[in-house]
């Protein structure tokens, strides 16, 4: 193609030669913002993340006779963002709870710190294993039992039990506890006998009398389970049997503390 001599026009000149021009730099700065809302609008929104609730520990003391809360503590620490548990057992005795968060005991405290509540109830149980055909026993059978006012099955079963793993010579093996646990306090008008033997809690009572046809104990209701058969007493004043749950603590419980206690005793409910 050939070109005239008068054609002075560069962008014209650029055109016939199938040149083509670059974008103005303002353009090109227009279509870059776009772009950039275009992206900004189809993003999801970014939340700030939620601070996280700094780490708390609590130490907690029961006794034996209330181990059965420890599933009921945890739950409902669970529900307390932040919060851990040190759970340890100790005899009513030993119980500080002035060096604890919260400690448990069953049956009234003789000196009790400035904050205690009774949140739940227990009643106690005489149990015996499930082979043994007894399934009363009045106030004055128990105290003998107990007592070692009766050595064999025969003074304390009417009639004769057949397949039962008793006879008339079979021993009774009562089971009780130290002199600082709560149970022991709790039942306080339950002998115990020179041939009592101790047991370091409910739970080892239970399974003593589940494994052998001679055994006999007293428990809180809670620990009662298809192991051992409960007897019933006959002759017992209900405040014999019915005894608080105690929660104990330093001070009166507050905020977090205060939530997870009621959750504790919605438990027991």
């Amino acid at each position: 193609m050939w070109l005239s001599r008068t054609e002075t026009n560069p962008w014209r000149l650029k055109s016939r030669l199938g040149l083509r021009s670059r974008p103005a730099p303002v353009k090109r700065i227009i279509e870059l913002i776009l772009a950039v809302i275009v992206l900004t609008a189809c993003s999801p929104e970014i939340h700030p993340a939620e601070p996280l609730a700094t780490p708390q520990i609590w130490q907690v003391q029961t006794t034996p006779a209330l181990a059965w809360l420890g599933e009921s503590f945890q739950a409902c620490a669970a529900a307390q963002p932040g919060v851990n548990l040190v759970v340890s057992q100790r005899s009513a005795a030993e119980l500080d709870p002035l060096k604890a968060d919260f400690s448990f005991q069953w049956g009234q405290r003789s000196q009790p710190p400035l904050f205690a509540a009774v949140i739940g109830q227990d009643t106690l149980a005489v149990v015996v294993n499930p082979a043994n055909p007894i399934e009363q026993l009045s106030v004055d059978d128990v105290k003998a039992i107990f007592g070692s006012q009766r050595a064999a099955w025969g003074q304390v079963i009417a009639t004769p039990c057949a397949n039962c793993g008793l006879d008339a010579s079979s021993a009774v093996k009562a089971y009780v506890y130290a002199a600082g646990e709560d149970v022991r306090q709790a039942a306080d008008w339950i002998p115990s006998g020179p041939d009592a033997i101790l047991a370091p809690g409910p739970a080892a009572a239970r399974q003593a009398v589940a494994q052998d046809a001679g055994g006999i104990a007293y428990l809180p209701g809670h620990w009662v389970d298809s192991t051992v058969k409960k007897v019933t007493i006959t002759g017992a004043d209900p405040a014999m049997l019915s005894q608080p749950i105690l929660a104990l603590a330093g001070a009166e419980p507050q905020g977090e503390k205060r939530a997870w206690l009621l959750c504790v005793q919605e438990k027991i409910k």
